[in-house]
């Protein structure tokens, strides 16, 4: 039991330092990875608004119809795009590969798209990550604030079950859940 509330106050002290690191983590992801909050609703059901994505830079060459790419449109509202390649050909005009893509969830495909624009391929989505993500870069102090206050609240439970397993009139562990019950 002691070993339990050893490891639990071990993993109460490494909690705040593997939040952080994984929030480092997901901002600057290690290797030729860029991340993206996702906004808008035209991928849905595949991605959602506040995803946050990973994207890995992707030669034209090796992009397939069906996968996801991030590009950037001058003619859209939006600086960067993630959609569906759903048709590729090539330009009469220099032989470079064109692509077209459309969102899962939108009715219209978009404009055609040179290699060159193409920002990189979806490799992994983080569900509601990036909401939570653009919430603690907004708040930071608040965000500080609230995970102090659960490390707090969970520090001072296990010290209460530390005095409780001091002062535990139980000589048999195996009694033991029966006397908490």
């Amino acid at each position: 039991m002691r070993k339990l509330l050893a490891t639990l106050t071990a993993l109460l002290f490494l909690l705040p330092l593997f939040t952080a690191a994984g929030h480092l983590l997901l901002l600057n992801p290690p290797g030729p990875f860029e991340s993206y909050q996702v906004r808008g609703v035209s991928m849905l059901p595949s991605i959602r608004d506040g995803d946050l994505i990973l994207n890995r830079p992707v030669a034209p060459q090796d992009i397939r119809v069906g996968d996801i790419i991030t590009f950037e449109h001058a003619h859209e509202q939006a600086p960067l795009i993630t959609h569906r390649v759903i048709r590729i050909y090539l330009d009469p005009r220099d032989n470079t590969r064109i692509f077209i893509a459309q969102g899962d969830n939108a009715d219209i495909e978009d404009r055609p798209i040179s290699g060159d624009a193409i920002v990189g391929r979806l490799v992994f989505v983080v569900p509601s990550l990036g909401a939570a993500q653009q919430w603690i870069s907004a708040n930071l102090f608040l965000a500080a604030l609230s995970i102090s206050a659960v490390f707090v609240l969970f520090w001072g439970i296990a010290m209460l079950l530390l005095m409780k397993l001091r002062t535990n009139p139980c000589k048999d562990e195996t009694n033991m859940i029966e006397y908490y019950i």
